[in-house]
């Protein structure tokens, strides 16, 4: 069993007026699947609902459902974070012609001139870097407007 944690809500304006939050992640799989989904609350509050993930183009839509924290909520606490090296994963794409050396040169430019690396080959993806790290990944699908688009991580 896989798990997945989203701690970062968007939030969206619906048609009627309401703020709500929606939370989303973009996981792979091979086949049908029902997902179950656990929802907490700052006040303690669960809601636990299984999702039914569906392969077929747009997917199946269910009418948004609610969670309301019932209970009052609980000051956040900082919590300590292990000293230890880790990455964050970004897979991107850009349109065609767009070579993985701009859009290096871009990320230089716009953090500030931080170093980024980029790798010729998966065999060298997994070597630790300072900075940034651009990568080919043939995982990622193109869309059907830019067919043939650039695809790094």
């Amino acid at each position: 069993i896989s798990s997945f944690t989203c701690t970062s809500p968007v939030k969206v304006t619906l048609s009627d007026g309401s703020k709500v939050v929606r939370f989303q992640t973009r996981q792979q799989t091979t086949g049908a699947i029902v997902a179950k989904v656990k929802i907490l609350g700052r006040g303690g509050t669960t809601l636990v609902k299984e999702h039914a993930i569906s392969l077929k183009s747009h997917g199946r839509r269910k009418a948004p459902e609610r969670f309301i924290e019932s209970r009052p909520f609980q000051s956040l606490q900082p919590r300590r974070i292990p000293d230890r090296n880790f990455g964050i994963e970004l897979e991107l794409s850009c349109s065609q012609g767009s070579r993985v050396e701009q859009v290096a040169g871009i990320i230089r430019q716009g953090s500030g001139g931080a170093n980024v690396t980029v790798v010729q080959g998966y065999a060298r993806a997994h070597d630790p870097v300072q900075g940034w790290k651009l990568v080919h990944d043939g995982s990622i699908v193109c869309s059907r407007y830019f067919p043939n688009c650039s695809r790094f991580e």
